[in-house]
């Protein structure tokens, strides 16, 4: 595993509060990259090298482990880093029916904390977000190709890309949807095909099978705590 493929394994497990297990998941080979209409490409990948330019000014030139970045500076990284990422859906894919029978005020909490702790992990290494980015292709992905990864509702896209960082290259790949006020959002997305929200389902599913929703969400409340 490259250190991009293990920085991230780090940020999708132990950030929370049990052990790492790669899912190691093949929906890359299973969506084929096709034309999405030229008006989308061109969205998409506007967005996505926009943040890109962004975040690297904000780093500048010099590695950094993120303890020189703090302030107003760290707040803007963090949004522009978090920006795309729709953490609803995220954690709804995570806990699955649970999502629907909890209450809306467990349910609330449950996002927010999800989201801090998604956000300061997502800082934790600043270097990662020096990595050359190159823009491969958008494919329009379909509902069933898209299981077990995440729930469509909406027309969804995949957006392949590669991460050149200290000379090896990842696959990244982006599942978007349409947001609002004519941008995009992140539904999921895959680092050398490790997935996000299905590796947080695993996760969040297991603990609820053996302790249920509570244990889950006070673990939540004590990782917050810590940032």
């Amino acid at each position: 595993m490259n250190r991009l493929s293990h920085y991230f394994s780090n940020l999708a497990f132990s950030a929370l509060i049990v052990a790492p297990m790669l899912l190691q998941a093949n929906l890359q080979a299973q969506i084929t990259p096709g034309s999405a209409p030229s008006e989308v490409k061109q969205s998409l990948m506007s967005q996505l090298e926009q943040r890109d330019q962004e975040i690297k000014q904000l780093l500048g030139d010099d590695g950094d482990d993120g303890e020189a970045i703090q302030g107003e500076q760290r707040e803007a990284l963090g949004r522009l880093v978090f920006d795309l990422l729709d953490a609803e859906a995220l954690a709804a894919y995570a806990l699955q029916d649970t999502f629907d029978v909890i209450s809306v005020e467990d349910r609330e909490e449950f996002v927010d904390l999800f989201a801090r702790i998604l956000r300061d992990q997502s800082l934790a290494n600043l270097d990662i977000y020096r990595a050359e980015i190159s823009y491969d292709s958008v494919a329009v992905a379909k509902a069933d190709q898209l299981r077990p990864t995440v729930e469509m509702t909406d027309i969804t896209y995949v957006v392949f890309t590669k991460a050149r960082f200290e000379d090896v290259e990842t696959p990244v790949l982006y599942i978007m949807a349409e947001g609002r006020k004519e941008s995009w959002r992140n539904l999921d997305m895959s680092i050398d095909v490790v997935y996000t929200a299905e590796s947080y389902r695993r996760q969040f599913q297991g603990i609820m099978r053996k302790r249920g929703f509570q244990p889950l969400l006070e673990s939540l409340r004590r990782r917050a705590d810590r940032i």
